[in-house]
């Protein structure tokens, strides 16, 4: 049996060899605060950000009102001009009604104007025409008509490839 009065023989390294830890620095990227940072900049830019679409410019040369212009060719009769009443019904874009004074049915929809106008123009692939290419166009906007009604109208008739076509200033009945 091993004596207890002995002291243990445990190997201790003296004080100038141990190492100490040293611990090395290491760089962490926080992404945290990044993300907030990121996040925030999107709702900046989601806030800031207009997604309305811009006007489009269209070209259109109108010519003078109907009643100054002069004939040139004393026994031309001038031209009975066609009127497009143009009118809101509600809120909507897709509430409007159109009068076409020439129809015996109504136009119900921008594209059926542009149908109607198109056949009725007379030219070398329509000879069954009544109107001809510079008949002149009234277009007469309700006075609460909005916006994109008369101008989806003017937009049917260039399309139809009119050439004299004019707004009239509504008036209040």
């Amino acid at each position: 049996m091993a004596n207890q009065n002995q002291p243990s023989t445990t190997t201790t390294t003296p004080h100038y060899r141990r190492r100490k830890n040293i611990r090395a620095t290491h760089t962490d990227l926080n992404f945290v605060p990044m993300i907030d940072v990121v996040f925030l900049l999107l709702m900046y830019f989601l806030l800031t950000t207009n997604f309305t679409l811009g006007e489009e410019l269209y070209r259109i040369e109108l010519p003078q009102s109907l009643g100054t212009q002069a004939n040139p060719d004393p026994f031309d009769l001038p031209d009975q001009p066609v009127i497009i009443k143009v009118t809101s019904t509600g809120p909507n874009k897709n509430n409007y009604l159109l009068n076409l004074d020439l129809a015996s049915t109504q136009p119900t929809s921008f594209n059926q104007l542009y149908r109607t106008l198109r056949d009725w123009k007379a030219g070398p692939e329509n000879s069954n025409g009544i109107l001809f290419p510079d008949t002149p166009i009234i277009i007469a906007p309700d006075p609460n008509c909005r916006y994109e009604h008369a101008i989806n109208t003017l937009n049917a008739v260039i399309r139809a490839q009119y050439e004299n076509v004019q707004f009239v200033e509504p008036t209040n009945p």
